[in-house]
């Protein structure tokens, strides 16, 4: 008997003899010892042999698959025969060795799992199974995780099972993870398979409910009927289907020197599935300035008691305003007009009436800007701020062209709709001396005879002011009158002060000077002149 092993190997190859080399004796001589050798059996398709050698070799086209022999050996029977027809046989056993040519193969090769979150570190996910087709060593599987989650699950090396790590699993942090999974054989070189695994994560009512705005500042008026809805404290609870339920916990009130006021805990309420806060009771801004309200929310569904309800609760402030029904009022109290004296001349910004009003609301009700209304023609004055009442000068004022400013200031509170107070103003205008003497003409010439009576009048100056009161009074002087002439101070008229004589002299250039607001400071007086 015969034995031979072949592993997969070239077509055309020698199979090795374990217990060979194949040899026939013959015990004649000459051509009656030659032998020729042939094989019989069921898979001479697979192998044949050298006639004259005995060498078995693989058949030229056959294919040599161990996974697809049901039993792996080949029984076959080598004949030896000589020239004269003597043979003589032996059995051949040819068993087929495995060569690591399958991969690892999972069925199927992508699957989910569903596990409840918060299981516990060991928890078989799921049992992971592959398959290989080869035998042996090269059938022998390794698992390992390939990527993702690692940190989160672990596997079985050997068997395949699929275990959560050493983690927690929260569905509200993450809802599913995806793991690849890889099986390796042992063979030379190994070869590996993998499959795609899908751990979905179902809830655990376990999250505590939370308030997206813990903490809510609003306004409302004192005349909010009650029934309407003044804020909605919105709550949200990340697990699946909450029942979440709103309770008010408590209700302060107090005043405008932050001093609580008792008996109004019933003054709000709250609607237990929409968190909408609402008006219970008449509010009356006289007695009560603010609330604080706290408010709990409870998921009814919860699985974990202590995590059923908020931390923390939500705070929700209320100023209460007061309705506008008071116009502002300007200080003094009783005044019914603003009347002041102001310079012309006076530079743009330069303050000229300062007025003040108040307002007893609160809030914007309170608040009061300032307007002109009706002005004068000119753009005379502005407000430098609206919100002070401070009246500046504009364009610079003449009294010469302008004696009163009159118009109306307006206080106006910033109330819905706003209500507001008027006063008329009453800017007098205070000349200043800024206008020299004007004489009618450039010059005066005048002929006159040297026998004329003492005291006559020559001539007349006359000179104009555009300045009012003494600072358009006019006073004449002659700068030298040389003895002969006079002028008199009142009128410009200049008179014969003492006798000419033409053959003395016979002409005379005399300066009439004109000087305004007579008696007044030398600082504060205008003058020309003329000849």
């Amino acid at each position: 008997s015969l034995l031979l092993n072949i592993s997969h190997v070239l077509l055309g190859s020698t199979v090795i003899v374990l217990n060979g080399p194949v040899l026939a004796e013959d015990k004649d001589i000459g051509p009656n010892a030659v032998v020729k050798y042939r094989l019989l059996g069921p898979r001479v398709d697979l192998f044949t042999v050298n006639s004259d050698t005995g060498v078995i070799l693989v058949r030229q086209g056959a294919k040599l698959d161990r996974e697809a022999f049901q039993d792996p050996r080949v029984e076959l029977i080598l004949v030896g025969e000589d020239i004269g027809g003597l043979n003589s046989t032996v059995p051949l056993t040819i068993t087929i060795l495995d060569q690591n040519d399958n991969p690892p193969v999972f069925s199927p090769s992508s699957f989910s799992v569903r596990l409840p979150e918060n299981s516990p570190t060991g928890v078989v996910v799921t049992q992971l199974s592959a398959t290989d087709a080869d035998s042996g060593s090269n059938a022998w599987l390794v698992y390992r995780l390939e990527s993702s989650a690692l940190d989160c699950f672990v596997v079985d090396p050997l068997s395949g099972a699929v275990l959560v790590g050493n983690t927690t699993l929260d569905r509200e942090e993450r809802a599913s993870y995806h793991l690849v999974v890889m099986a390796t054989d042992r063979g030379t070189p190994p070869l590996s398979g993998t499959a795609t695994l899908t751990v979905i994560l179902d809830d655990v009512n376990d999250s505590r409910p939370r308030f997206i705005q813990p903490v809510t500042v609003i306004s409302i008026n004192e005349s909010t009927p009650p029934g309407v809805v003044v804020a909605t404290l919105t709550a949200e609870d990340p697990d699946l289907n909450p029942r979440l339920e709103y309770y008010i916990i408590s209700v302060e009130a107090k005043d405008d020197g932050d001093k609580p006021v008792v008996g109004l805990q019933d003054s709000f309420g709250i609607d237990l599935h929409t968190g909408a806060v609402f008006v219970r009771n008449r509010l009356n801004r006289e007695f009560v300035a603010t609330f604080e309200i706290i408010v709990s929310v409870h998921d009814n569904a919860s699985e974990v008691i202590d995590k059923s309800s908020s931390v923390p609760n939500a705070r929700l402030s209320i100023n209460v305003l007061d309705v506008n029904d008071n116009a502002p009022r300007f200080r003094p109290f009783g005044v019914t007009n603003f009347t002041e004296k102001i310079l012309e001349g006076a530079q743009p910004g330069t303050t000229l009436l300062s007025v003040s009003a108040v307002d007893p609301d609160k809030g914007p009700n309170g608040q009061i800007s300032f307007q002109l209304l009706h002005l004068p023609r000119g753009e005379y004055v502005r407000l430098e701020d609206t919100s002070t009442g401070k009246i500046v000068a504009n364009q610079t004022v003449d009294f010469e062209k302008v004696q009163w400013l009159n118009f109306t200031i307006r206080a106006q509170d910033q109330g819905t709709p706003p209500m507001s107070s008027e006063l008329p103003v009453y800017l007098q205008i205070v000349d200043v001396n800024d206008n020299n003497p004007v004489f009618l003409q450039p010059s005066y010439q005048k002929p006159v005879y040297e026998n004329v009576d003492l005291g006559t009048t020559i001539v007349r100056v006359t000179a104009t002011d555009a300045d009012s009161g003494l600072f358009a009074v006019i006073e004449y002087s002659l700068v030298d009158g040389e003895g002969r002439f006079g002028i008199r101070s009142s009128t410009g008229e200049i008179y014969i002060l003492s006798p000419l004589d033409r053959e003395t002299k016979d002409h005379y250039t005399l300066t009439a000077v004109a000087r305004d607001n007579p008696g007044g400071s030398p600082n504060n007086r205008r003058e020309s002149s003329v000849q």
